[in-house]
């Protein structure tokens, strides 16, 4: 705010804060996206660390609901002159230059929640995420209630690997059975008779909204199966790495097999075997790698 006279910026006009973090040098992200907003006088671009950019985004010409659209063009373009892969997140709007902290940590926060709940995204809106927010403000002896009641030892062979993926495609195809079955390549049959089995073991029908956002199978099993089974342990260990430095030098040994590793989502799986990140900081912003991922890899660590 104190060095906004001198660069010609407006103090009080609405601005939204994006957070841009890359796997590699933040540096030539910063200088593409300078070149794309060099047009607006409004906007401004600044470096936040080695893998980190944020854009406070001028909403003068900008409706709220564009900006996320606009963001994934931006990253398109990055990738294609720098080769570079960016995740992002989106604070609210605010009307002053002053307040913009409150934005950057909102986008912050957007991505650290998305990439729990929405490992396959790559844009995190934080007005999108308002479930998502709701559910990580739960206590967590009552999230730890609430998730034995679904996810007990009765059930737990339906909830495998391959059912869990099959009702976040289903959430994300908005209920619509013939969607869901299409991108998950199965047929339509295939896919009612995984439901009906969901609906006899928890008496949940996934297919009606009610139900269905009681479920959120894959949330709770991403965080609070997680939370639950490690608790102890995984507080201990986010100590040591609350730091964002220290979690870049967490080194990941060259050789490391991924597909050996309890506790990784096939997605993550796939995604740190062909990525190979050399530490945890680039592994924790691969897409599709979430927390309870990263939290799967140092306790890995650990007893490595």
């Amino acid at each position: 705010e104190s060095i906004a006279p001198e660069f010609g910026l407006e103090l009080e006009k609405a601005r939204c804060a994006v957070l841009f973090q890359s796997v590699g040098d933040a540096q030539t992200v910063e200088n593409t996206l300078r070149e794309v907003f060099s047009g607006s006088a409004n906007d401004i671009v600044v470096s936040v660390g080695r893998n980190s950019t944020v854009l406070l985004r001028s909403m003068e010409n900008t409706h709220y609901d564009e900006l996320k659209e606009l963001v994934m063009a931006v990253m398109e373009t990055a990738y294609e002159e720098t080769g570079v892969k960016l995740t992002a997140g989106i604070g609210e709007m605010q009307s002053e230059l002053g307040k913009m902290s409150v934005s950057l940590r909102e986008a912050r926060r957007a991505m650290e929640i998305g990439r729990t709940f929405r490992p396959g995204s790559r844009v995190y809106s934080y007005r999108e995420l308002l479930i998502e927010r709701f559910m990580c403000e739960i206590p967590p002896d009552l999230a730890r209630r609430y998730y034995e009641v679904l996810f007990n030892k009765k059930n737990a062979r339906i909830f495998n690997e391959e059912m869990v993926q099959t009702i976040d495609k289903f959430f994300e195809c908005h209920l619509n059975v013939s969607e869901a079955a299409r991108q998950l390549y199965i047929h339509r049959n295939t896919l009612v008779y995984r439901l009906d089995k969901v609906q006899r073991a928890t008496g949940l029908d996934l297919r009606a909204f009610d139900d269905g956002c009681a479920a959120f199978p894959k949330a709770l099993a991403e965080s609070v199966e997680i939370a639950v089974k490690y608790e102890g342990y995984i507080r201990r260990q986010m100590a040591e790495v609350a730091e964002f430095a220290r979690l870049e030098r967490r080194t990941l040994p060259e050789g490391i097999d991924y597909q050996s590793i309890d506790g990784l989502r096939l997605e993550a799986r796939e995604k740190l075997a062909a990525i190979r990140p050399q530490n945890l900081g680039q592994a924790g912003r691969i897409s599709g790698v979430s927390p309870a991922d990263l939290a799967a890899l140092m306790i890995y660590l650990e007893r490595n």
